[in-house]
């Protein structure tokens, strides 16, 4: 188990998640202790700090994938003669 857990870690794709994740938490706990305040406010800073990033983040790991798998389909046809 631990040397799956050191493997993940490595790994740069591992070590982008554990940061997401650690981003997230902090975020939470943030908009957390200001929503205990002014719940707009609270909400405002969760989607600003957490939900937009991410979602950006995503949308950019998705183009790129989407784009390397166009040119491996592009090469696989060239590579075919189609």
């Amino acid at each position: 188990m631990a040397a799956k857990c050191a493997d993940y870690a490595r790994d740069p794709k591992g070590i982008m998640y554990i940061l997401l994740i650690g981003y997230l938490f902090v975020v939470v706990i943030f908009s957390a202790v200001v929503a205990a305040s002014k719940l707009f406010l609270g909400l405002f800073f969760f989607f600003v700090l957490a939900v937009i990033p991410t979602w950006l983040i995503i949308w950019l790991k998705r183009s790129l994938q989407k784009k390397k798998a166009e040119v491996a389909e592009g090469k696989n046809l060239m590579n075919k003669g189609i």
